[in-house]
This record gives structure tokens, sequence and C-alpha cells, in this order.
């Protein structure tokens, strides 16, 4: 009986079976960590300052971070893995590649001169931060790419 509901699930017409939901926590998971490894690894000191975890607003502001992140990474793994989009992934891999570039690009310009870099809102921030923004981006290309195949049927992955 399991084995038949376990089949069910994979060949339902929805978006989130088992197997996706799986898939995207694990992708997501994967993407947060990155994610949070480049963000305190470009930014000497910082990352302390702003996730605290001692105090509540600081443990808030991870928590949301992570959450956000986890679901970044998941929405495209679960569009490529139940509808076959391909271009979610690659806009995901570009945002990150970019915020993450460009951050850095500043963090070091600054370094070479001895300047302090300012406070100011780099790409970095708004990928980690502003999650929702990236994610819109996502969500965008895969209806743009799912208008342009033609098809409103899921792609069976069995």
């Amino acid at each position: 009986m399991s084995s038949s509901l376990h089949t069910l699930q994979r060949s339902s017409s929805g978006i989130l079976t088992r197997d996706a939901v799986l898939l995207g926590l694990a992708c997501g998971l994967l993407h947060a960590l990155v994610a949070l490894w480049a963000y305190a690894s470009i930014r000497p000191g910082s990352f302390g300052e702003v996730f605290s975890p001692e105090q509540a607003a600081g443990a808030l502001l991870l928590a949301a971070a992570c959450l956000g992140l986890v679901v970044l990474g998941a929405v495209p793994a679960v569009l490529l893995y139940r509808r076959g989009l391909v271009a979610p992934v690659v806009t995901l891999i570009v945002l990150f590649s970019w915020s993450f570039y460009r951050s850095w690009q500043s963090f070091a310009a600054a370094s070479e001169v001895g300047a302090t870099p300012g406070v100011t809102l780099r790409p970095d921030s708004v990928y980690v931060m502003f999650w929702v923004l990236p994610l819109a981006i996502v969500l965008v290309v895969a209806v743009v790419e799912q208008l342009l195949r033609g098809s409103s049927r899921p792609s069976e992955h069995v």
C-alpha cells in the first residue's frame, strides 16, 4: 500500500510531491549555507554585528534571512524537477554570482585604498536581506519560460 501511495504522489499533477519537497529542502539548505558563507566571507567582521543572535532583533533577522534563502534556493530546484524549467535555476545562479562578486569588488576596492567601506546597500545585502526581490525575478522568469514553451502541463519525472 505504501508503494502505491508513493507512486501516486510522484505522478500527481501537483507541483509539490514528497520528492519535490525533499529535493527543494536539500537545495534550499545548501543555497542558504553557501549564501551566508559568502556574505560572511566578503564582509569581514560585519556578519556578527548584523546577525547577532544574542539580541532578539539579530536572531529574528538571521532566522528570516535563513528561511528566505532556503525558499529562494528551493523554488528553482522544484521548478526544474517538476516542470523541467531551466531558466529559473540559471537566473538564480546569475543573480547569486553577480551580487556577491559586485559586493566583493566594492569591499576589495575600499581595502586597496585603505578606506573603510561606507554603510551602503550592496548587492549581497539585497540578495540576503531582501530575498523576496530575487525570488520575484526567478518566478517571473519561470512564468516567461513556461509561456514560451506553450505548455501548461507539468513534465512527468518518475
